[in-house]
């Protein structure tokens, strides 16, 4: 299984697809498609963990089908990664959004 380091790490290599993908999402609305946050009801670490699932998929970055919600929140908790940050944001401009 990837270590938080080996994920960090391939995120942060793939981060400029991921800059385009957080633009899109920010101007979506002006156009009339905007992305939301359908997960309004749920925690804010429970959006954090899908925020980044989507962020590590789009990236193309594997992890472990095996690591479940609290698994993957454990080992993505630490709050000064840019995946992280690029989460936060994904969750507030799609929180917009809604």
């Amino acid at each position: 299984m990837l270590t938080l380091d080996d994920i960090t790490t391939e995120y942060f290599n793939k981060r400029p697809n991921i800059v385009s993908i957080l633009g899109f999402i920010n101007k979506s609305r002006v156009f009339g498609f905007p992305v939301v946050n359908a997960l309004g009801d749920k925690s804010e670490e429970e959006q954090l963990v899908w925020a980044r699932r989507l962020l590590l998929n789009a990236a193309e970055v594997e992890i472990d089908r095996a690591y479940g919600d609290d698994e993957l929140f454990a080992l993505l908790k630490d709050d000064d990664t840019q995946l992280y940050h690029d989460a936060h944001m994904l969750i507030t401009v799609a929180t917009k959004n809604t």
